[in-house]
């Protein structure tokens, strides 16, 4: 087989010698027919044979801007200007509560950083995307080795450990969660609340975090919601705040302006364990409310259009001013906090001003366990509230609280009148008041 090869190359090396002897220009430009050929054949060669050496010799990993991974990676890389020889970087603006700052990264292209005396290759590369404005990126890092473990250890010193008992991480949601700020972790106790309403949240998580055995044995989906009902300014959204630091965990706000039925059911899906996520202001949002008002908001919509006059709503209560750019629907909500494919282990707490606002399908047993009323300073709640900001004040036993002022005005007027409790008092004391207040 191999001789006849070599004879059959021979007899065609000689034809061409031939044809180079009597014709040179037909010769040469079968030469560079032929080279044009043998370069388009072997011009793969090169990366292939770099391609086998990389996949017998190197491993790597890819990490997605859509998982969590992806911000500790970047976080990290932050803070290690001096590991890159690079001259492309990427810039982000850090807002912080004394000055801003600028934090640098590395940019798109490859780059080589050294990691505990290991040599490692990182790729940014961003992703093109179609009909959207976010952002698609992936980090691809490699290494020499067979075994993934180098990767694996470097991936686990990178990322942040728990912090303790010292801050509260605050997480939104755009096309994944990431975390965008940090709270001083604060307990239950630090809100002042009545002793009933204390009683029940803390009866009710507790009771909740223990009873997993109990729902898996039962076959019920293990999470839980709180509705938080009340005026403004009663601290609902800073007790959920509370919540958190006071069973360890991490609260994801979640907003539903602009969301479509399948990135609600995403955002549920995403949420890790022992997650606390927040709804603030559930009734402004269209998508929540009753779709009673709604249809009656809608036809005064159209007599306003056709000169018409407006019917009036079907309760003393005013319509609700919602947020009807929201994409979303009712029924992409619902199964999205309790659907088939909705998440575990997580607690829904939602604030409104306005329960009866919200759809009675969103608001039953079995999505919100517990419905909470979280209302003004009344005589317990004032009190203890004179005991955190005036410790050494001493309280008349006939102390009666004045109506509807709320823990934030209370707290405001706190801080403009910090060694005089004498006119915070006279302020609120229903049967002393100063005389501005009376006029």
């Amino acid at each position: 087989m191999v001789h006849e090869l070599l004879g059959t190359a021979e007899g065609l090396w000689k034809s061409y010698a031939e044809m180079m002897k009597a014709n040179p220009v037909v010769g040469g430009a079968m030469t560079l027919y032929g080279m044009g050929i043998a370069t388009y054949f072997f011009k793969d060669i090169p990366m292939r044979v770099l391609g086998y050496v990389k996949g017998q010799f190197m491993v790597g990993v890819r990490i997605n801007n859509n998982d969590n991974l992806f911000n500790a990676i970047t976080y990290w890389l932050e803070e290690q200007e001096r590991v890159f020889r690079c001259k492309n970087f990427a810039a982000k603006l850090n807002y912080g509560t004394d000055k801003h700052t600028v934090a640098i990264s590395v940019g798109y292209g490859n780059h080589i950083f050294f990691y505990k005396r290991r040599i490692f290759y990182l790729s940014r590369i961003e992703k093109d995307v179609n009909n959207t404005t976010d952002t698609k990126e992936s980090l691809y890092i490699t290494t020499y080795g067979w075994s993934p473990e180098s990767i694996r250890r470097f991936l686990q010193d990178v990322i942040p450990q728990p912090v303790g008992d010292q801050n509260t991480h605050v997480h939104d949601f755009t096309n994944y969660w990431q975390r965008s700020a940090e709270k001083a972790k604060r307990n239950l106790s630090s809100v002042v609340l009545t002793d009933s309403n204390e009683k029940k949240l803390r009866d009710h998580i507790t009771q909740y975090l223990g009873d997993k055995a109990w729902y898996r044995q039962h076959k019920i989906p293990w999470r839980t919601g709180i509705a938080l009902e009340g005026p403004p300014g009663t601290g609902k959204t800073t007790l959920a705040l509370a919540l958190c630091g006071e069973f360890n965990s991490h609260l994801f706000i979640a907003n539903l302006s602009l969301m479509s039925d399948d990135k609600l059911l995403e955002m549920f899906k995403q949420l890790p364990p022992k997650a606390i996520i927040l709804i603030e202001d559930i009734d402004s949002y269209s998508v929540a409310t009753s779709r009673k008002r709604r249809m009656i908001k809608k036809k005064n919509n159209q007599k306003s259009l056709s000169g018409a006059t407006p019917s009036a709503p079907d309760s003393d209560d005013e319509q609700p001013d919602s947020k009807d750019f929201s994409f979303g629907s009712l029924s992409g909500l619902l199964n999205a906090i309790d659907g088939i494919c909705s998440t575990e282990d997580r607690i829904l707490i939602a604030t409104t001003n306005h329960i009866e606002r919200l759809d009675p399908a969103l608001i039953r047993e079995g999505r919100f366990e517990l419905i909470l009323k979280i209302d003004y300073l009344d005589d317990e709640t004032g009190r203890k509230m004179f005991a955190k900001f005036y410790p050494d004040f001493k309280m008349p036993k006939d102390f009666k609280m004045r109506p509807e002022i709320s823990p934030a005005k209370f707290q405001t007027m706190a801080m403009g009148n910090k060694s005089d409790p004498q006119m915070l008092f006279d302020f609120c004391n229903e049967f002393k008041r100063l005389p501005e207040a009376t006029k």
